[in-house]
C-alpha cells in the first residue's frame, strides 16, 4: 500500500492533513476533523476510478478524483510529484486485470475429492479398481 500526504511546503495543514492510500483494490482518502480526535474519510474502488485530474499552481497541487458513482474527491496542497505518482500508481492498479488464483482453489477441490475417495476405499464402497479410475478422473 502506498501513501501520500498534504505537503506542509505548501501551506498544507500540519495538524489535519489530507492523507490518501492506495491499494491494488481501493483508494482510501482521510483527514482528521475539527476536534482533531476523529477522521473524515472516504473509500473508493479502484476501478471505479475514471479520471484524476491534477492542477498545480504555486501554492500547490489540486488533484480530482472522480468515480463512476458521480462522486468527487477533491484533495489539495500536494507537491506536483506526489501528485503525477499518484495518478500513476492508480492508473496502474486500475487498468490492470486482477488475477485470479484459481490454482489454490483447484488443488484444494481435488485433495478433497481424493480424501473422500479414499475414505470410500478404506470403508469398502468402492474397489481398488474403481478407486484407480476415480482417481484418473480427476487428475
Amino acid at each position: 500500500m502506498k501513501e501520500w500526504k498534504q505537503s506542509a511546503s505548501r501551506l498544507g495543514n500540519i495538524l489535519r492533513p489530507d492523507v490518501i492510500k492506495v491499494s491494488e483494490t481501493q483508494l482510501h482518502w482521510e483527514k482528521r476533523n475539527k476536534n482533531l480526535f476523529n477522521k473524515d474519510t472516504k473509500t473508493v474502488n479502484i476501478k471505479s476510478i475514471i479520471s484524476i485530474e491534477i492542477n498545480s499552481s504555486f501554492f500547490g497541487t489540486t488533484i480530482n478524483i472522480k468515480t463512476i458513482d458521480g462522486d468527487t474527491i477533491t484533495i489539495d496542497k500536494f507537491t506536483l510529484k506526489d501528485a503525477e505518482d499518484l495518478k500513476k500508481t492508480v492508473e496502474m492498479y486500475r487498468d490492470t486485470p486482477q488475477k485470479q488464483d484459481d490454482s489454490n482453489n483447484t488443488d484444494t477441490k481435488q485433495l478433497e475429492k481424493i480424501k473422500k475417495f479414499k475414505k470410500m476405499l478404506d470403508d469398502g464402497i468402492i474397489s481398488n479398481d474403481d478407486f484407480l479410475s476415480l482417481l484418473e478422473g480427476i487428475l
